[in-house]
């Protein structure tokens, strides 16, 4: 992987976002409901808790699939637990005692049930609005298969944003992802969500440094912005561990930078560029001990 460029190497906390940090790890114990900033799944950057959005793991921790980048990934073919039926309410009841403005909400793949989870999903989204009538909902979806039937149902809860993740160019998907996803079903999971609910706001996210040229990543954004999607995420991929795919470039913050201006040429309304603009499945996972990060014990459910 070579040696961690300065611009991805993250700054001490301050005590105030160290309280908060642990104030999240705290009540995500309380109520057992999984806080990826709080575990150790995913670094705590600094630009993480700037951002005052804790995301959330529902679903379980054992994915049904085995993309090449991700953390979660399944190889051992792992049997996932049941779906939590308690899961929703209290994790409606974690986020009104943190009085969060705004939440993400993200899962792992749940090929291995009947409808991939798309019913909890939804009653996570709905009991948190329920609850919590102020706060921004961000529903981070699988594809679902891309069924009809799960968009409707994702819509149905009236999450604020809906987004799906791309995660990679067009050219290296196949190389990257879990074999039974595919680049076109997730275009078409973004267009029809927009097709559906011209409202909802959509968005979508992807890392580099997979090897990918100038022209395969403007490709995926034009890709990403002909489904309608207006919001868009880029970030640094740095290999989670050895087993992971490889990260082959760091890249440079003005790259970053450059690539938000064409995005926003595009037509996107708002474009998160920047090493840790990945969100929220951000894969700096496990880099304590190359990179300054301060990281907290994960939860034990």
């Amino acid at each position: 992987m070579g040696r961690i460029p300065d611009w991805m190497k993250a700054q001490q906390l301050t005590a105030e976002e160290a309280s908060a940090i642990k104030r999240i790890k705290e009540v995500s114990l309380k109520y057992a409901v999984h806080t990826l900033h709080a575990e150790n799944i995913y670094p705590l950057t600094l630009e993480y808790y700037k951002s005052g959005v804790p995301t959330f793991l529902i679903m379980g921790d054992i994915c049904s699939r085995s993309c090449k980048f991700c953390y979660l990934s399944n190889w051992s073919s792992a049997k996932p637990k049941p779906i939590d039926a308690g899961e929703a309410k209290r994790l409606a009841d974690a986020i009104a005692e943190l009085e969060l403005k705004h939440v993400v909400i993200t899962s792992v793949c749940r090929d291995d049930i009947y409808d991939g989870g798309v019913s909890h999903f939804a009653d996570c989204i709905s009991t948190i609005k329920s609850k919590n009538k102020d706060t921004v909902v961000e529903a981070v979806i699988p594809d679902f298969q891309g069924k009809l039937y799960s968009i409707k149902k994702i819509i149905s809860a009236q999450p604020d944003i809906i987004c799906h993740n791309i995660e990679t160019v067009k050219r290296l998907y196949k190389e990257v992802m879990d074999s039974t996803a595919s680049y076109d079903r997730s275009l078409l999971v973004l267009k029809k969500v927009k097709e559906l609910a011209p409202s909802i706001r959509t968005k979508s996210s992807l890392f580099l440094g997979l090897g990918e040229k100038e022209e395969d990543i403007l490709e995926t954004l034009r890709d990403i912005r002909s489904t309608g999607v207006e919001m868009l995420s880029i970030g640094q991929y740095v290999q989670p561990s050895a087993l992971h795919i490889k990260t082959k470039r760091f890249i440079e913050p003005s790259v970053f930078e450059n690539l938000r201006q064409r995005a926003l040429d595009m037509g996107f309304i708002e474009v998160e560029s920047n090493p840790f603009g990945r969100n929220p499945y951000n894969p700096l996972s496990h880099l304590k001990r190359s990179m300054d990060i301060m990281v907290v014990p994960a939860i034990k459910s």
